[in-house]
């Protein structure tokens, strides 16, 4: 999506990529028994030249392991700052890039409710994680090989 070796920022983007490594930094430095595993994953099983790419994907693996609910307490007690570079940066670049980039063979009642959605949820933390309208196939292969991309 940034063309940019999976780091969550484009590299013309000064200001949001100092905030996010400011942020990377910080985790990077903080005594591993007081993060969890997930986060810890991210600087133990990488070299620091991939940690920028590494961290941000940590916010959808702990929702995933842990759920909605305890996934979204651990990630405001031990990872706030990064949860909200994800809320406000991430989360709103993805549904820019989604809406910028669909396929023109998906249903316009399926793209127009996904975003009257969005909209109406965006103001909701609890709500950001509800699960998106499904996109046909085509659609989903043309994301996933856009993803690989970028």
């Amino acid at each position: 999506m940034y063309n940019n070796a999976c780091k969550p920022y484009q590299d013309a983007q000064a200001a949001l990529k100092q905030r996010y490594q400011t942020i990377v930094l910080d985790y990077s430095q903080r005594d591993p028994r007081g993060i969890d595993k997930i986060i810890q994953l991210a600087f133990s099983a990488y070299d620091a030249s991939d940690w920028d790419a590494e961290l941000i994907v940590r916010v959808s693996h702990i929702l995933a392991k842990y759920g909605r609910t305890e996934g979204m307490s651990l990630l405001q007690t031990q990872a706030g700052s990064l949860l909200d570079y994800y809320q406000t940066s991430i989360l709103p670049a993805c549904r820019e890039y989604i809406r910028t980039h669909q396929s023109a063979h998906i249903d316009g009642q399926v793209v127009d409710s996904r975003s009257s959605a969005a909209s109406a949820s965006s103001s909701s933390v609890s709500s950001l994680w509800k699960p998106a309208p499904a996109l046909d196939r085509q659609a989903a292969g043309s994301l996933l090989q856009a993803q690989k991309r970028g």
